[in-house]
Formats: C-alpha cells, sequence, structure tokens
C-alpha cells in the first residue's frame, strides 16, 4: 500500500518517500533548511543585514543558507563551532562591508566550522581581514572569495591548526592574500591569488603546512614568503606570473626557515625568482640559518636578458650573520634572464654546504653560473651537472670576450661585475687603469681580475695574444 503524502490527507503533516518513513510536521520539515533570509535579512546591497545573518547562525540549525543577493554588514559576523554558512556561489552571493562602519575583521570562523560559496569584499576597509581563523581547528573554507581587504584576505593566525583552505581566490588586497602565522598542519589547495600589495601568500612562523595547486599573479612585492622561523612545510605545484620587481622575489625563503619542500614551480616573468636570504628574525622567534630546504622541478622564465639584475636563483646573506646552507636545489631550467644562479654578492662563508645539480639554462641567460667567491672550495658547496659549467668553478661569458684590441688601445670590462682574464701569447705587458701590473706564470700567461669599469691595455710588438673571460 503506497503511503499518501497529502497534506490534507496527513492534516498538515509531511512524510518523505521510501521505506521506513515516518509522518513530521511540515514546520519540523522546513527547519531542516535555515535561510539568513528568516531571520529578516533582505540581501539588497542597502538594508544591513548583520543582525539577522548572525541570529540564523546563532539559532538551532546547523547549516544557513545565504540566497543569492548583496549583504550589507557593519559588524563582525561569528559562524559558531560546529556551523555550516553557505552560499549559492561566490559568483552571485556576496557579504559586503558597509563604507561607513569601523574596520573590523568580517567573517570569524571558528572550530569546527564550514565556510562555504560566496564572496565577501570589504570595500578597502582598512586594517581588515577578510576570512579571519584566529586560533581555529579543524574549520574550512571552501570556495570563498575575498577581496579589497585593507589587510589580509584570509587569515589563519594564533594557533590555528588542521583547517582546509579549498579552491579559494583573494584579490585585491592591502596586504597578504593568504597569511599562515603561527599556524600549523593546515591545508591549503587550488588558490587563486593577484593583485594583493605584499604577497600572494605569508608562511610565518608556520611549521608543518601543505600548500597545492597555487596560483600568484600581479603581486607588488614577494609572491610568495617563507620565512621567520617556519619549518616542514610542503609547498607543490606553483605558477607565479607577472613581473616581480628584482628588488622583490616570486618565491622568498629566509629568516631560519628550515626543512621545507618546494616542488613543481613556473616562474614566468619574474625579474627574480627566488630569493634564498640568511637573515635574522622578528623579536621573540628562533634564529638561525636559512637550511635544508629542498628545491625541485622550478622553470624560471623572466622577462629578457636585457633586464639588468634579473635572476633565477639568488643567495645572499643579509642580516645577523645568518647563512643560506645545506639547501638542495635540482632540475631547474632558466629562460630570458640575465642570471640564472646568482651567489656574487655573497661571502664564501655566507653560502655553506649548498647542492646544486642538473640545472639548465635553455635560452637567452647571459651568465647561467654566476658564483663568485662561493664556487666548489668555497663553503663547501657541491655543484653537478649544470649545463657549461666549468671544473674550475666559472664560466666563459656569454657572449665571447672582447676581441683583443689593437697594441696600447684600452678595452673597458663592460659587465657590471670582475672577470678573471688569463692571458696567453703576450710579448710585453698590460696595464690596468694605466698603471703597469702583473707577472707571466712559468709557461708566459697571464692571469689577473679586472673589476666593472676598469679598462685594460695590452702592449705587444709582435705576433697576437689570446684572451680568456669569466665571470666572478
Amino acid at each position: 500500500m503506497t503511503k499518501t503524502r497529502n497534506l490534507a490527507d496527513l492534516g498538515g503533516g509531511f512524510i518523505q518517500a521510501g521505506t521506513g518513513a515516518v509522518q513530521r510536521t511540515v514546520e519540523s520539515k522546513l527547519q531542516d533548511v535555515v535561510s539568513v533570509k528568516d531571520f529578516g535579512a533582505v540581501g539588497d546591497g542597502v538594508a544591513d543585514d548583520t543582525a539577522a545573518i548572525q541570529a540564523a547562525i546563532n539559532s538551532p540549525a546547523t547549516t544557513i543558507l545565504i540566497p543569492q543577493g548583496s549583504y550589507l554588514i557593519s559588524a563582525a559576523i561569528s559562524i559558531n563551532s560546529g556551523k555550516t554558512l553557505r552560499g549559492y556561489g561566490r559568483e552571485v552571493t556576496s557579504i559586503v562591508v558597509s563604507g561607513g562602519a569601523p574596520s573590523f575583521n568580517a567573517l570569524l570562523v571558528k572550530n569546527d566550522s564550514t565556510l562555504a560559496d560566496l564572496t565577501v569584499n570589504l570595500n578597502d576597509k582598512a586594517s581588515s581581514t577578510g576570512v579571519f581563523l584566529d586560533n581555529a581547528s579543524r574549520a574550512s573554507v571552501l570556495n570563498v572569495r575575498s577581496i579589497n581587504c585593507g589587510f589580509h584576505g584570509i587569515a589563519l593566525t594564533n594557533g590555528a591548526r588542521y583547517n582546509r583552505i579549498f579552491d579559494c581566490e583573494t584579490s585585491g588586497n592591502g596586504h597578504r592574500g593568504v597569511i599562515l602565522s603561527a599556524a600549523d598542519y593546515n591545508q591549503v589547495r587550488n588558490l587563486r591569488s593577484f593583485d594583493n600589495d605584499l604577497a600572494g601568500l605569508l608562511i610565518y612562523n608556520g611549521n608543518h603546512n601543505i600548500i597545492h595547486s597555487l596560483s600568484i599573479e600581479s603581486i607588488n612585492n614577494n609572491g610568495i614568503w617563507v620565512h621567520m622561523d617556519s619549518h616542514y612545510n610542503i609547498l607543490k605545484g606553483v605558477t607565479v606570473t607577472n613581473p616581480v620587481q628584482t628588488s622583490s622575489a616570486g618565491l622568498y625563503v629566509g629568516g631560519n626557515a628550515s626543512h621545507n619542500i618546494f616542488s613543481e614551480f613556473v616562474f614566468s616573468g619574474s625579474d627574480r625568482a627566488v630569493l634564498v636570504r640568511g637573515s635574522s628574525v622578528d623579536p621573540g622567534l628562533t634564529d638561525g640559518d636559512t637550511r635544508e630546504n629542498v628545491f625541485s622541478c622550478f622553470q624560471i622564465r623572466g622577462r629578457g636578458s636585457g633586464i639588468a639584475g634579473s635572476t633565477g636563483v639568488k643567495f645572499e646573506s643579509f642580516s645577523g650573520g645568518f647563512k643560506a646552507a645545506k639547501n638542495k636545489f635540482s632540475d631547474i631550467v632558466f629562460a630570458d634572464l640575465e642570471n640564472g644562479f646568482n651567489w656574487t654578492n655573497s661571502a664564501a662563508t655566507d653560502t655553506l654546504q649548498n647542492y646544486i645539480s642538473d640545472c639548465h639554462a635553455l635560452d637567452n641567460v647571459t651568465y647561467p653560473w654566476r658564483f663568485g667567491s662561493t664556487t666548489p672550495g668555497g663553503g663547501g658547496n657541491r655543484i653537478n651537472n649544470l649545463a657549461g659549467y666549468t671544473p674550475a668553478g666559472a664560466l666563459a661569458l656569454d657572449p665571447a670576450a672582447p676581441a683583443i684590441p689593437a697594441d696600447t688601445v684600452p678595452v673597458a670590462n663592460p659587465y657590471p661585475f670582475s672577470v678573471m682574464i688569463n692571458i696567453s701569447g703576450l710579448t710585453g705587458n698590460y696595464l690596468i687603469n694605466d698603471t703597469n701590473s702583473g707577472l707571466p706564470d712559468n709557461l708566459g700567461n697571464y692571469t689577473l681580475i679586472l673589476a666593472a669599469g676598469q679598462t685594460i691595455t695590452l702592449n705587444y710588438s709582435s705576433g697576437t695574444p689570446a684572451w680568456r673571460w669569466w665571470g666572478i
């Protein structure tokens, strides 16, 4: 016998189709799904819906829906523990901060709660974050867009752990798209972060976080920061596009960042793709070398070798006497840059026991390997299978050294760094900046260092000498 579902026959009740279904009141059935409009939200972008949205969340319902519309708020909304606040999609449901409201963090995501399928727009409210997980655990932020925040788009801070940030987008924010500060064991997947002023993603004093499938675009500072006592994080499947100036980097790793893994990165149009920096850390954190990080499978393409200072991977010791040590680089390719690897401003003691292998300059790279004084034998660094790298620890310059000048005609070093020159077959002597200098070795050859901008003059009465130049 088929059960009737006619409301009149049921006396206004409801029964679900299927064997074993029991009768309920219509009121009970409708309470299965709660909408913010049940509590008076309008969603027209004019009425203040703050109180209505919070009342819906505070109700006994565990899932609260926000239908299509623009919902104006003037104070923070707390997504309480165990609750789900879900829109109808980030293209059609938006929470917008009122222009006249004071600065505040808009959506406060608590333990075991979920925020999904909407956009939050803070209208450039100063010092305000769009989605804030402060000391939250096991929360989920799914398919959320956070835009025009004066501070961060999405922030996980102060012990936030085991949270998930999946399929989200951040843009137009005054500081970082996403920040993990003192946040551990979180997952960020399929994130697009663009047009944020200070970084697309920052890990600051964060550990054991997993970042997978990340797109960083048009950032005005470092694209990604992993620094200040951050350890054992994994970043994989990352693209960084559009120019990043040489004063910053597509990926910045420093300040006692250690044991992190960076894999499958693609940089396009970055003037300095990777910066590995030994530096001191902020007060209250632990100082140490930037060490034992792994960088593998990187494709780096700049804007052209004519961009002065453009570099694939840059090492430097910045402050506090701390170093870049025991880092491993492998399977990295460069194109359209002035420099591939560049350590030329680091002393041998600044970069210790790093290992670089199986790296190649594809095309249009002026100086693929500028190691300066940090070549093997200096600092215990090890190098293996670098295309074009010479066993002596220097690379013949490309383009080639200037042609041998005529007798007594000076030639200037055209490069913005010092070069080592070996001269053979010179019957006379040479002058550097018009000063007689140097004695030949036992084979009659000369070896000298010519700084940027200095001139060299060869004096010879017969024969034609030959020379080779190496960048140092």
